[in-house]
């Protein structure tokens, strides 16, 4: 779903790390673009895995379910549902809001 922005509430705690970790996923999307032109699927999987498994760490439960997307569809090598959710991520990324807060 497109959205104005995406607001998330993340752990003050991790502050310092975020900007460092929402320009590699930026990257890792490059990655996944570049690797879509040599259809190297199984790589691709591999970033997604990251994703998958990465964001909701940070408390970005969207990159972990977009990650899984794109995991899923990498392994059927659909090239389209891969674009979309690469898309989608790109759309999350651009508009997020994060408030930091304290989490006891």
């Amino acid at each position: 779903m497109i959205k104005n922005f995406y607001e998330v509430d993340i752990d003050i705690d991790l502050k310092s790390f975020i900007p460092e970790y929402i320009k590699n996923k930026k990257n890792m999307l490059e990655q996944i673009e570049s690797l879509l032109t040599v259809k190297n699927f199984n790589k691709i999987r591999e970033i997604a895995h990251n994703l998958k498994g990465t964001g909701a760490s940070y408390g970005f439960d969207y990159i972990t379910e977009i990650g899984k997307n794109i995991s899923e569809h990498s392994k059927n090598c659909e090239t389209e549902e891969i674009i979309s959710d690469i898309n989608k991520l790109k759309d999350y990324l651009k508009k997020l809001k994060i408030n930091y807060i304290q989490i006891d």
